[in-house]
This record gives structure tokens, sequence and C-alpha cells, in this order.
């Protein structure tokens, strides 16, 4: 008869035990909150008139966001375009019901001059101008994520690694020679037909805007694996909590929704922190001030800041890139309305009213919203839009 509360005891402390868990997780990621999460001290704000350190559109764009937007790469590709690599090219619809806008890019700088660029810059000219070999995409991920192994000490998995980069490369070559492809640099492409295979260069694009971003200073590590890497944590603390609150309810007879409830929220906690733990470090913090700064610059349109631009109306066109980073592209082009502004030789639109800042923002603002659908399932752009973009289909 004393075997009995003895064998009841072990449960109740266990379940006791894990009933404590919750409180000591979420006393532990406050604790790496406050040590670790948010930026460090940053200067106040003040207009700034020019990118901070140099910095490009998606970079600025990315420090602002504490991640890759999609707007910071389609402000790459009007930046690109300022800058005189490609010219971009309205087509005129056709009388078709529904049917979206789409452009010409068109090169023209050749390649010896690529290798001015940024990498984030080369791949996004890449993405437009080279075809896509989706098994050569492959292999090079794969080679990258070989190296990242071989570096923090995982040989036995770079090594795994790099035969799969083998077999890719192989399959590569046989995909080139059946389909006849070719990864000669295109002078012209339009817009629709990169839908299906842009998608696929915006890991590479992402992680050579973070790298660079890593490599100057302006965060200890990359924000977007953080929160990746808690958030794999946070899902699988959850589950594991989830089953063994439910395991101990029926151990001692009670009704296990609770202690599911109390695995899951667990979990929760640590998937929520996760978020506030990719803080820039004290350059990137100082540098992000800076570029706060700039945004307000950007988007005044007070008087003196109009009577500045009208001394130096060549800023629009510079500067519109990473107003549209920045999300506050239709205030810079507002700034310019009244400013005699010369239409630029890079954007070969052509309206019947003339020329505005407003009209190429807006132009610019569908071309963006295009390569967003792109990114999306089939079925919902073609929700959006009332019917099919795709050239292939009917």
């Amino acid at each position: 008869m004393t075997g009995a509360p003895a064998e009841l005891e072990l449960p109740r402390v266990l379940f006791l035990l894990f009933l404590a868990t919750p409180f000591v997780v979420v006393i532990y990621m406050f604790w790496l909150a406050w040590t670790r999460g948010g930026d460090p001290a940053r200067d106040s704000i003040t207009v700034q008139y020019e990118p901070p350190d140099n910095l490009t559109p998606a970079e600025c764009g990315t420090l602002a966001d504490n991640g890759v937007a999609l707007r910071s790469i389609t402000a790459t590709i009007t930046d690109l375009s300022v800058r005189g690599y490609f010219t971009i090219e309205p087509k005129e619809k056709s009388d078709s019901l529904g049917e979206a806008a789409d452009y010409v890019f068109r090169r023209t700088k050749p390649l010896t001059e690529l290798k001015e660029l940024k990498p984030h810059e080369q791949e996004v000219l890449i993405s437009i101008f080279v075809p896509t070999n989706p098994m050569l995409l492959l292999s090079q991920s794969m080679a990258q994520l070989a190296r990242a192994e071989e570096a923090t000490g995982h040989e036995t998995l770079s090594s795994f690694t790099s035969n799969v980069v083998a077999k890719a490369k192989q399959a590569a070559d046989q995909y080139r020679a059946i389909s006849g492809f070719s990864d000669a640099m295109r002078d012209s492409v339009p817009m629709s037909n990169l839908r299906d295979h842009f998608p696929l260069h915006l890991a590479r694009i992402r992680d050579a805007i973070f790298d660079r971003l890593v490599a100057r200073g302006y965060y200890a590590a990359r924000p977007d694996r953080i929160r990746m890497v808690y958030g794999t944590k946070g899902v699988l603390l959850g589950i594991l909590m989830a089953v063994i609150g439910g395991v101990l309810a029926t151990w001692i007879k009670i009704t296990p929704l609770w202690p599911i409830l109390t695995g899951l929220f667990t979990g929760a906690v640590v998937l929520g922190f996760g978020f506030f733990l990719s803080a820039r470090t004290r350059n990137g913090a100082q540098t992000f001030s800076k570029v706060l700064g700039f945004r307000e610059f950007l988007g005044r349109v007070e008087k003196d800041h109009i009577e500045r631009l009208e001394r130096t109306p060549e800023l629009f066109e510079k500067y519109l890139p990473y107003a549209m980073a920045l999300s506050v592209e239709n205030r810079w082009a507002q700034a310019f309305s009244n400013i005699a502004v010369t239409p630029p030789a890079w954007y070969q639109g052509k309206r019947r009213d003339g020329f505005l800042p407003m009209h190429l923002t807006n132009d610019l603002s569908q071309m963006s919203n295009q390569a967003t659908a792109f990114t999306e399932p089939r079925s919902l752009s073609r929700s959006r839009s009332g019917t099919s973009t795709d050239p292939g289909d009917g």
C-alpha cells in the first residue's frame, strides 16, 4: 500500500517541472532580448541630404526594414537603369480587357562594366539579362552552402553537399545540351518573360545584400537567419512541450488540453522573441539613424525644401530609387511637381500630356507591382488582375 503514493509522486513532480518551464523560458528570452535584442543607443535623427556611407538603395531599404523587402530589389532595377546599364520601355497595351502592363529592358552597357557593380547589383542584372539555368542555380547555391558548412567545421556535411554540387553541375550540363540552352547575356528582355525565372534569383540577391551589410559591420549576424533559427527552435520546442504535456496529463489523469496549450505557448515565446534578437551593431544603429534622416529629406515637401530642390532638379532621378526603397517615392515626386525636370533618357515612356515626375513614379510603381506578382502563386496573381498575364495561357 505504501507504493501507490510514491508512484504518483514522480509524475506530479515532473508535471510541476513542466509547468515551471514556460516561466524559465520567458525569463531567459527576456534576458536575451535585454542583453542582445534591440539596437544600441543611436544618434538622434537629423536630416541627411545624401545616402550615408555610399549605400545603395537596396542597402538603405534593408537597414530601414531590418529585412530585404521586394521594393528594395525593384528599386535596384530602377537605380541600375538611372545609372545607364539599361533602359526601361513600357509596351503599349492592346485593347484586351484586364491585360497587365509590360515593360522591355534594353541593355546599354557591355559585360566588362558589370564588374564595377556590387554583388547584389550584379545578381539583379543577371536575373534580367542572363537566361536562367535552374540546375546551374541549384549547383551555385549548394556550393555556397558547402563553403559555409566547411567554415563552421561541419566537414562531413560539407562533403555530402559537395557531392550534390557535382551532381547538380552534371545535370546543368545535360539540361544545356538537351534544351539548347544558351547562357549568353541578352540585349533586350520583356518583363513578362521573367515570370518563371526572376523568383529563382531572389534568394541570391537577398544573400548578397545581407552579406555585404554584415561584412561592413552593420550587423553582427544576418537578421533573417537569426529569425529563422529562433523560429525553428520555437516550433520544435512547442511541439516537444505539447507532446510531453499531453503524456504527463494522461499519466496523472487530468484533462490534457491546458498542458498542451502550455507547451505550445512556450514555443511561441521563443518564436516571438526571436524577431527582436536580430539587432544592428552600434555602427549599424548609427547608420540606420542617418538612413532615417535621408528618408526625412526625401519625404519633405515644405517650401524651404522645395526651394533647395529647384536649384538641383537633377536630384529627382538620382535619388528616386532611394525614395522607392524607403517608400516615400510619391512624396519625393510631389516635391518636384512645380519644378521643371528633364525627362530621363533611361525611361522610354511617352505621354500625350508631357512628362511629369508623378507620372514616372506611378509607372514605376506599376512595374514594381508586376514584379511582386511574379513571386506569388499564379492563381493569386490571376485573381488580382482578373485574368492571366502569362503569354503562354489561353
